[in-house]
């Protein structure tokens, strides 16, 4: 398909989670996605940490990798708040895979003035006070 585009076309793919082989990273699926690119631009900084085929595996065999315009402007704003944050500072987490995460919190725990939990996250908090607003080793 990609082969029989013409200048300016672009082709969509459908979701590659569907595929087992993009979330094991397969190199031969990687190298497949590959195959259908010139130029690899990642703009998805909300996935870029996954080591899927279409993150992470393909960037293996495409000669020329970016990062896109949307991920320098996340980055920049992210940089920006870590180092030079206007107060008050509020972080706001969630999502799933807490203990994955765990390194996150601690660097956020040290610099943020307030902290929101929500989701599976809150449940190891809850198990330990009543919801003060103190971070396990913060006082």
């Amino acid at each position: 398909m990609a082969e029989k585009l013409g200048a300016g076309e672009v082709l969509m793919l459908e979701n590659l989670r569907f595929h087992p082989e993009e979330e094991k990273n397969d190199p031969v699926f990687a190298k497949a996605l590959a195959a259908l690119a010139d130029v690899y631009v990642n703009d998805a900084f909300a996935a870029s940490h996954r080591a899927h085929a279409s993150v992470d595996g393909m960037t293996r065999y495409v000669s020329t990798c970016a990062a896109g315009f949307l991920m320098k402007q996340e980055l920049d704003y992210f940089h920006r708040i870590m180092e030079a944050p206007e107060r008050p500072l509020v972080a706001v987490l969630g999502g799933a895979k807490v203990s994955t995460k765990l390194p996150v919190l601690k660097q956020f725990a040290s610099r943020v003035d307030r902290m929101i939990i929500g989701g599976p996250w809150r449940t190891p908090f809850s198990r330990h006070g009543s919801g003060s607003g103190r971070f396990p080793g913060r006082e």
